[in-house]
């Protein structure tokens, strides 16, 4: 079982994604946008480049990876000098040891969860694709981008204790604290911002397509409902969630989300 292809999962990604994306737009706003509707914009795009099919879908993905990739290196370049390389960890070697583990088994378990996709999307594929080309596809997208992300946000958050203004960021939300790691560089920023945003609904975009494959795999009642139909629905359940949980269920959600994928992975 894999939770890539449990259409609640993929509300859980969609809830999340919406959150964060809605935390950043607002953030960029001076907060003068709300994070309800930063919630609508990012709920209403992906429902939209999903709704329309894998063509329209598979074109977006192709592009909007580039932008995001030069947005998150702006924000390497603006906020590496705060980030605090001088934290050390805490405890005995046991407690050190177990902890780091427990930070890998988190970090593997969101790339993991992702790999079954391939079973979704490489199905488009000519039949004499070979094997091993799937497998390095996947394998090298999915390390490339998890890591890079994984370590931007390490260094956000080892700046936290060192400096006010992230740490008042990171009070108001995470999304916050993304955009004070541009700090500096003036509507330039903001801009780059506007397109890390851009880049949740480029991840929500393929787990809300999957979860609409998801439902259809469910028996034949539900293969008999349109794609357009599940794909409607989960953005609904997900838009929901996200407005109504935007403040206390987002943190729930994220700590009991990240433990399930690490179990229906296995």
């Amino acid at each position: 079982m894999t939770s890539t292809n449990l259409p609640f999962s993929k509300k859980g990604y969609g809830m999340i994604d919406c959150i964060i994306g809605g935390q950043i737009l607002s953030a960029v706003s001076s907060n003068t946008l709300s994070i309800i509707v930063g919630i609508v914009i990012v709920a209403v795009i992906t429902w939209l480049v999903a709704v329309c099919g894998i063509r329209v879908f598979h074109f977006y993905e192709r592009w909007a990876w580039l932008p995001q990739v030069v947005a998150l290196f702006v924000l390497v370049g603006s906020a590496a000098s705060k980030f605090d390389t001088s934290v050390t960890a805490v405890g005995d070697s046991v407690t050190v040891a177990a902890n780091r583990l427990s930070f890998f088994s988190l970090c593997l378990s969101g790339p993991v969860a992702w790999a079954p996709s391939a079973a979704d999307y490489f199905v488009y594929y000519p039949q004499s694709t070979p094997r091993w080309k799937a497998f390095t596809a996947s394998m090298v997208g999915l390390s490339l981008a998890f890591s890079f992300v994984y370590m931007l946000g390490v260094g956000l958050a080892s700046g936290i204790a060192t400096q006010p203004t992230w740490s008042d960021a990171y009070d108001i939300s995470s999304g916050a604290l993304i955009v004070a790691g541009y700090d500096g560089l003036g509507g330039f920023g903001k801009f780059c911002a506007v397109l890390v945003a851009l880049g949740v609904i480029a991840n929500n975009i393929p787990g809300t397509y999957s979860a609409a494959l998801g439902f259809q795999v469910l028996g034949r009642y539900p293969k008999m409902v349109p794609r357009y139909i599940w794909v409607t629905i989960s953005a609904i359940i997900y838009f929901i969630c996200a407005v109504a949980g935007r403040n206390n269920l987002f943190d729930i959600f994220e700590n009991w989300y990240v433990g399930f994928t690490s179990f229906s992975s296995l």
